[in-house]
């Protein structure tokens, strides 16, 4: 079972972790295109809550938090939440989840956290940075992976001409992203042009929804074709211009919806 927050932690630890460069999940470039969107739709109501509530903490540092503590004492058993593993012939709705928890009954746990008044202010805060987190993760296809591979990371890749071998799970956290050789605030720009309509259509959907869709795009992530394999999967430039639209729309998706529930949340008259 979940719980609000791991108790016995210092201070120290955590300032120590905030200021970590170790990062997982999705790319740090990544969280912050999907941070930047999620800003520019809050509402003023819901940036001064979470202003409050924060004492004005950088959104992305509340982000990139949940990565850099995953494997601190006191927070390893988090580095489970972050994903979901399920085969291709399951369905989300009839997965057995762990005791211990996966991404979707993490969102879910933390969600209802925030929503609620039973917690402390520590807690709220903490509960605010992995349901931000979490639902950047989930919108990552391979963050509803398989468990052969541990989630594409046990998939090596020759990426391009580089000659240090790379993995499926990087391709598409970092590497697709890196390919456009855009600073963040170029792809929030690039990104962020969504009709009213199309927003409204993305928030009206759950976070089973969300974890379904990157299910059923995993047949897209692993088609490696035309390259010529070898033992090591090749990866160039005809697999990411398949692929680097569908991870864009995913980006600007968990951005909207982010911001969807965040508003709900710190400003449900709007």
């Amino acid at each position: 079972m979940l719980r609000s927050t791991y108790l016995g932690v210092y201070p120290i630890l955590l300032t120590i972790a905030l200021c970590s460069s170790t990062a997982a999940g999705f790319g740090v470039d990544a969280h912050k295109i999907i941070t930047q969107i999620t800003e520019n739709h809050l509402t003023e109501t819901t940036k001064q809550a979470i202003t409050q509530l924060t004492g004005g903490a950088n959104l992305i540092n509340i982000v990139l938090w949940p990565d850099r503590i995953r494997y601190t004492p006191g927070y390893q058993k988090s580095a489970q939440w972050h994903y979901i593993n399920i085969a291709d012939d399951q369905r989300l709705d009839d997965l057995k989840h762990g005791a211990d928890g996966d991404i979707l009954t993490a969102m879910e746990h933390f969600h209802g956290q925030l929503i609620g008044n039973e917690i402390t202010k520590k807690e709220k805060i903490e509960s605010l940075r992995f349901f931000m987190h979490f639902v950047q993760d989930i919108h990552q296809p391979l963050h509803v992976g398989l468990q052969a591979d541990r989630g594409g990371n046990s998939v090596a890749i020759k990426w391009f001409n580089t000659v240090k071998t790379k993995n499926l799970h990087w391709v598409w956290d970092t590497g697709m992203i890196k390919t456009k050789n855009l600073s963040t605030d170029q792809y929030v720009r690039l990104l962020d042009q969504i009709s009213p309509r199309k927003i409204q259509e993305w928030q009206s959907s759950n976070f089973l929804d969300w974890a379904a869709e990157s299910k059923s795009l995993r047949q897209q992530v692993y088609d490696f074709s035309p390259e010529k394999q070898t033992p090591t999967t090749v990866i160039g430039q005809s697999y990411v211009d398949r692929n680097i639209a569908l991870l864009e729309e995913r980006l600007v998706m968990a951005g909207i919806r982010l911001a969807g529930r965040l508003n709900k949340i710190f400003d449900p008259n709007h």
